[in-house]
C-alpha cells in the first residue's frame, strides 16, 4: 500500500480510540516532564534556598547576640581609649606629672624612686609614696585614680593608720604605698639609667592591691601588704 493510501484511508472506531489514548498518554508525559517535574524541582530548589537563608539568619542572630554581650562587657570596662597604656622608656616625666596631679589634693605626700629595672623589653619603675590624707575615702580615691590612670601601673603594699576624733570619725590618715610603673624599651631612644633585673628580684613580686582591699584594711586596722 502506498504512503498516500495510508494517510487517506479511513480509520476504524477502534483505531481512533487507540490513537486518542496514545495522544492522551503523550500529552500526559509532556505535562509531567514540563509542568510536574519542573514544579517539583523548583519547590526543591526553593526549599534548599529557604534552609540556607534560615541558617544565615540564625548565624546572624547568634553573632548579634555575641556582639551585644561583648558590648555590655566593654561598657562595664569603659572605652578602650581610656585604658592605661605602657609608656616608652624614659617616661618618668609624664608619670611624675600624673602622680603629682592625682596627689595634688591630699594634705601632704613624699615620693621616693628606685632605679628602673629592665627584663627583656619590660621596664619596672618603682616608687614609694608616704602620705597624709583627710580621710579614708581619699586614700581609696587615690588608689582608684592610679589604677585607672593614663599610664600602666600596679599599686602594692598599702599600709594605713589613722587617729580617731571624739565622735569616732577618722582623722589624720597616714600611710604609704608602692607604685610600680611599667614601660617598654621598644622604640626607646635610649636605655641609659636602666638596671638589669636579676632573677631574684623578678621572682619576688608584691600582691596587687585593689581599692576594696584598701577599704578592708581600714576596717581591720591593719596593712594590705603581703
Amino acid at each position: 500500500m502506498s504512503k498516500s493510501g495510508v494517510l487517506n484511508r479511513s480509520f476504524s472506531t477502534r483505531e481512533k480510540v487507540l490513537l486518542l489514548i496514545l495522544a492522551i498518554i503523550i500529552l500526559g508525559a509532556v505535562y509531567f516532564m514540563v509542568i510536574v517535574k519542573g514544579t517539583s524541582e523548583t519547590i526543591q530548589a526553593n526549599t534548599t534556598e529557604t534552609a540556607e537563608v534560615e541558617a544565615k539568619v540564625k548565624l546572624g542572630n547568634t553573632l548579634l547576640s555575641q556582639r551585644q554581650a561583648m558590648k555590655k562587657e566593654l561598657d562595664k570596662l569603659g572605652s578602650t581609649a581610656s585604658l592605661p597604656v605602657i609608656g616608652t622608656y624614659d617616661n618618668l616625666t609624664a608619670e611624675v606629672d600624673e602622680l603629682n596631679s592625682i596627689l595634688s589634693g591630699v594634705e601632704s605626700y613624699d615620693i621616693s624612686y628606685s632605679a628602673p629595672r629592665v627584663s627583656d623589653t619590660t621596664v619596672r619603675r618603682e616608687c614609694t609614696v608616704k602620705f597624709t590624707m583627710a580621710d579614708t575615702s581619699e586614700v581609696i580615691d587615690v588608689v582608684k585614680k592610679l589604677q585607672n590612670g593614663k599610664w600602666n601601673c600596679q599599686v602594692t603594699d598599702v599600709t594605713v593608720s589613722a587617729a580617731m576624733n571624739s565622735d569616732n570619725s577618722i582623722k589624720n590618715v597616714t600611710g604609704s604605698m608602692t607604685i610600680t610603673y611599667y614601660e617598654t624599651t621598644t622604640g626607646a631612644s635610649t636605655t641609659e639609667g636602666l638596671v638589669q633585673e636579676t632573677e631574684e628580684s623578678s621572682s619576688s613580686s608584691s600582691k596587687h592591691i585593689s581599692a576594696a582591699e584598701v577599704s578592708a584594711a581600714f576596717l581591720s586596722g591593719g596593712s594590705t601588704s603581703k
